[in-house]
């Protein structure tokens, strides 16, 4: 059983303007003068009309076998150790794997814009919001279809202890890490249907706009 749904880049468009718009830097620019206000008005509208033409909405998500030992969670071929999502896996718990991207080349609007980078950042933090907005559609309509789950989405992560290569200098943050082994290994789990999406050595997609994903759906 598969989710299937009509995704209007408009619409996921508008709702990432409106995140954007409540974000403390912009309002705070925007607020500034009529000049400010004006400049982000005219930024959003550009970044929307490369987005709208560029951007390839598309996803996919799959059932993966796991199991549980300790705090280490086996996802097909690949273990993580000390992840937190080992906490969460019940013995009828159904667990996806999801994969979701705008598809297109930011490479292709950079040498596009000339190297106006402020369009370039707009264009950016936009596209980021609309493939977040994405998400939360894709996440909905998962929960539609298993009226007695409840499903969780959950980020791919690795505790620092388990993470030898982290630089203990590091001001990260966090003490979780992106682990390019486990997003390479789990991408394919979705052996051909991946949307040619790729991984970088650093862990990176390729292309950028694209987000992989961890939905856990419990019994109600």
């Amino acid at each position: 059983m598969g989710i299937e749904f009509i995704y209007d880049k408009q619409s996921l468009l508008r709702e990432a303007e409106n995140k954007l718009r409540k974000q403390q830097e912009i309002r705070r620019t925007a607020n500034r003068d009529a000049l400010a206000s004006n400049e982000i008005n005219d930024c959003l509208l550009e970044a929307s009309k490369i987005l709208s033409t560029e951007m390839k909405p598309d996803y996919r998500i799959c059932e993966v076998d796991v199991k549980t030992s300790g705090n280490s969670l086996t996802i097909g071929n690949y273990t993580i150790d000390n992840t937190p999502l080992s906490k969460v896996i019940k013995l009828d718990s159904k667990f996806y794997l999801y994969l979701i991207s705008l598809k297109y080349d930011s490479e292709k609007i950079m040498n596009t814009l000339n190297g106006d980078y402020v369009i370039y950042h707009f264009q950016h933090i936009l596209g980021r919001e609309a493939l977040f907005a994405m998400g939360r559609e894709v996440h909905k309509k998962h929960c539609e279809l298993y009226s007695n789950y409840v499903f969780k989405r959950h980020p791919i992560k690795m505790r620092k202890e388990s993470y030898e290569t982290i630089n203990p200098d590091d001001n990260c943050g966090e003490d979780n890490y992106w682990d390019p082994k486990i997003v390479t290994s789990l991408i394919d789990c979705f052996k051909g249907d991946r949307m040619g999406i790729k991984v970088t050595q650093s862990g990176c997609f390729s292309p950028l706009q694209t987000i992989l994903g961890v939905m856990v759906g419990n019994k109600i």
